[in-house]
């Protein structure tokens, strides 16, 4: 057995961003070349997320809405009163967001290509950004 880990970094818009990542886990698969693998891909944010889901636009806005709604980020959480005693970007909400959501990704790489629905992408959301957000993705093959 072999484990390998490959870190990419990926920009986000906006207060709260759904981003595909897909193509780039499966480069990062495709540049060990292996036929067959466990990978797992992760982001070390306490404040943004992987996960899977269809890769649809107004899916995406649906998602950003629904989260604004249950988790405003304007609702005076005593998380965001060192952010403002500091001068920073209250984020209570993203970290709220965040814990409700699977945190990491555990797929198989099977002949070469990552196994996924017909519908199903790899997807990061941050939930504080606009930001640079670091995905490693590790391979067991």
């Amino acid at each position: 057995m072999n484990l390998e880990k490959r870190t990419f970094t990926v920009p986000t818009d906006g207060r709260f961003d759904i981003v595909t990542i897909t193509e780039e886990v499966q480069g990062a698969v495709d540049h060990l070349s292996v036929t067959d693998a466990f990978v797992t891909v992760t982001t070390p944010h306490t404040t943004a997320v992987v996960s899977t889901n269809e890769a649809e636009r107004r899916l995406f806005e649906d998602i950003r809405e629904f989260f604004e709604g249950l988790v405003p980020a304007e609702a005076g959480y005593k998380h965001d009163r060192h952010h403002a005693a500091t001068n920073t970007q209250p984020n209570a909400h993203a970290h709220i967001i965040c814990a409700m959501l699977q945190t990491s990704v555990m797929l198989t790489y099977n002949e070469g290509t990552l196994e996924l629905g017909t519908w199903e992408d790899i997807l990061l959301f941050d939930a504080d950004g606009p930001s640079d957000r670091t995905i490693a993705v590790t391979i067991l093959s």
